[in-house]
């Protein structure tokens, strides 16, 4: 009787899952995910194997409208969630399970709102120390506290008190983004379009030949000297020379944007 009651007085936590085309990585994801109280999924109705894949773990399924990143669906999901705390994964991450139980903990304790997770990026199956250093990411949360802005790479915003894990193995979530060069230009490619957009459109940003120069020379200086991406070897060289690409690629986007709009920001 006792077991009962502690059982239904826990805390129960909500994984969601957005995918599109996962199929590579969403069973290795969802196999660790087992703990979960519930699982969703809110796919942008994949044409690979993904949502048969994820029907072996939940029938919590849900569809979306493609969009350039899954990250505009996230306010979607949350009203998908039957309990009160949130746990975003994405498909090609693995989560610690004293991770998990440090999650637990916090919203047992309930002294926060929202908890920042460390995050470290592996490219090419190899992780990354200096070029990406570790970063932290609010993905744990209250679902009543959160509000995600629609725009790549962005973090929710929280109304309330976060809690900001330190940076140790054990609560380190493992980012596999990126597996080939071929997946990484496709990312390249569908990001770098949708940041232009925002900086025209939101952002009322306007084309600027010295920043389309200046931009990819900051960024590979900063990743590859300053922070010494060097340390990383050749696969950092490579990450940085495509972060470079990739800032490039914006302001040459944007130019674009601005012409086919008759340069209306002028």
């Amino acid at each position: 009787m006792l077991l009962y009651l502690l059982q239904n007085y826990m805390v129960k936590i909500s994984v969601i899952i957005n995918t599109y085309n996962e199929e590579r990585y969403i069973e290795r994801c969802l196999k660790n995910l087992l703990w979960a109280d519930e699982i969703i999924i809110i796919d942008m109705y994949s044409s690979d194997n993904t949502v048969n894949i994820a029907k072996k773990y939940t029938k919590n399924i849900y569809f979306h409208k493609r969009e350039i990143s899954v990250l505009y669906a996230r306010n979607f999901s949350l009203t998908k969630a039957n309990y009160n705390w949130v746990f975003i994964v994405d498909p090609d991450e693995i989560v610690p399970f004293e991770l998990v139980n440090k999650l637990k903990e916090v919203a047992e304790n309930n002294l926060y709102d929202a908890v920042s997770i460390p995050f470290q990026l592996f490219f090419l199956n190899r992780p990354l120390y200096y070029a990406y250093p570790i970063t932290h990411k609010i993905r744990f949360f209250k679902k009543n506290v959160a509000n995600f802005p629609k725009r790549v790479h962005s973090q929710p915003i929280i109304n309330g008190n976060i809690l900001t894990l330190e940076v140790i193995d054990d609560y380190i979530v493992k980012h596999y983004s990126v597996d080939t060069i071929g997946s990484f230009l496709k990312k390249i490619l569908r990001y770098t379009k949708d940041e232009a957009r925002h900086k025209f459109f939101s952002d009322n940003i306007k084309f600027n030949l010295y920043k389309l120069i200046k931009a990819p020379i900051a960024e590979f200086y900063y990743r590859f000297f300053v922070n010494k991406g060097f340390r990383d070897g050749f696969l950092g060289f490579v990450f940085c020379i495509f972060m470079s690409i990739y800032n490039f690629l914006i302001y040459f986007r944007l130019f674009f944007i601005q012409y086919l709009n008759g340069e209306r920001k002028s």
